[in-house]
């Protein structure tokens, strides 16, 4: 992604599409590899790419760097402003395309864990269930469905509602036998980590 983009400097009109998601690949590139200030650095600088190339406002070419900015943002300990982001992202999505859909499902859980964070749990429910409902809608794989459970159920811990959280990790796994996900698959070890937390 770093090549694409020392390529793209050469270029007098480098294609906005696939710039900007290049910024977007990159930044969640860093964000799994636990480097927040790196990735919110690369969604911004995919924001201000897209604003220097005149991509309107609300184009949906935004989603996933505002998704990216949020994500960034959590992990950097500013759950506030990430809400603002991903807020805008759902915005746009649900504009563009609207609220159905494998993207908006991926944003409401993104929301959902935001708002855990924030202490908001009710609303984090709120996020975490209509992501699961879009899942089911748009057939998600396994391995995401089963991710979007457990994040169910760490709100459902930290509200104290812990017999939920239990049956919800435990759909998760099963999600994972179902597509035979190996034991040692890191989808797994998570889940069974907020079981055991629980």
């Amino acid at each position: 992604w770093r090549r694409v983009l020392a390529l793209a400097e050469a270029v007098p009109t480098p294609p906005v599409d696939v710039l900007t998601n290049t910024y977007q690949m990159l930044s969640g590139t860093l964000q799994f590899e636990g480097k927040s200030k790196e990735a919110l650095d690369y969604a911004d600088r995919g924001l201000a790419f897209a604003d220097r190339q005149h991509v309107p406002a609300d184009a949906p070419l935004r989603v996933n760097l505002l998704r990216g900015r949020a994500e960034a943002l959590v992990g950097l300990g500013d759950p506030a402003g990430a809400e603002v982001a991903i807020r805008r992202a759902i915005a746009i999505q649900g504009k563009a395309v609207g609220g159905g859909g494998t993207r908006m499902s991926i944003l409401q859980n993104s929301l959902g864990i935001v708002l855990n964070d924030l202490g908001r749990y009710r609303e984090a429910l709120q996020a975490l269930n209509q992501s699961d409902a879009l899942d089911g809608a748009a057939s998600a794989a396994p391995s995401e469905a089963a991710i979007s459970l457990t994040n169910l159920a760490s709100v459902h811990e930290n509200a104290g509602d812990y017999v939920a959280a239990v049956g919800l990790g435990q759909r998760a796994l099963a999600k994972l036998d179902q597509a035979g996900l190996a034991a040692d698959a890191p989808e797994r070890r998570m889940i069974e980590r907020v079981l055991a937390r629980t």
